[in-house]
């Protein structure tokens, strides 16, 4: 069972006793937005263009391959082509977007796994009115995989692979890792995954976007 970025990044920064996620919703829909990109671009339905044509230089464009055949995927690529990396992600997650596209995508990304039954939802009523909901670990255990696989990296200095960098790249960007493994030498892990986001093991057209993701969480907190 295959998982996208999105989904391995959501189940990471899922806390298993609280449900909640480890981040601000602010910061968690724009990862959750360059995630998306990322695993357009990793299919080959996106890519950033090289030299101007019709679509200029450093911008996004369609390649017209992998067409995504979800709804939601396919409305995120329309968004993204044309666009600046950095705009592309403020337009599908950033907290001035329209349409906070990265929320919907999040929602439906949870009840998917939920449906594999990696992750289980409950609610709850808050005060008798308000309606609060956890997701919590499932009885398919998938997130012991990828969480081994990034620990191997992070603690035991194994090599990446260009998914498992992405996915640290990620959370390196969003602050989450000393959070993600609260056990591990802060010191290793940090500088570890420092090394690994400035690095082109996810690719240069990758690096760019986790970049751009970067720039706009620190925009939106300056």
């Amino acid at each position: 069972m295959s998982h996208t970025l999105a989904e391995e990044y959501l189940l990471l920064i899922l806390d298993d006793e609280s449900g909640k996620p480890l981040l601000d919703a602010s910061s968690l829909h724009t990862a959750i937005a360059a995630a998306a990109l990322t695993d357009l671009v990793y299919d080959g339905a996106l890519e950033i263009t090289e030299s101007d044509g019709p679509v200029k230089k450093g911008r996004f464009a369609r390649t017209g391959r992998a067409e995504p055949t979800d709804p939601l995927r396919l409305e995120i690529l329309e968004k993204a082509h044309g666009r600046k990396p950095k705009d592309a992600v403020s337009a599908i997650g950033g907290m001035f977007s329209w349409s906070d596209r990265a929320k919907t995508l999040k929602e439906q990304l949870l009840e998917r796994l939920a449906g594999e039954g990696v992750l289980e939802q409950q609610e709850s009523k808050i005060l008798g009115i308000f309606t609060s909901t956890r997701w919590t670990p499932g009885e398919v255990d998938v997130e012991r995989e990828i969480r081994d696989r990034v620990r191997a990296v992070l603690v035991d200095g194994a090599e990446p692979d260009r998914h498992t960098a992405t996915l640290i790249s990620l959370l390196q960007a969003t602050r989450v890792v000393r959070k993600v493994f609260p056990d591990a030498d802060r010191t290793v892990i940090d500088q570890r995954a420092k090394n690994i986001a400035a690095s082109d093991w996810a690719g240069t057209a990758v690096r760019q976007v986790i970049d751009e993701a970067t720039a706009v969480m620190v925009t939106t907190y300056t």
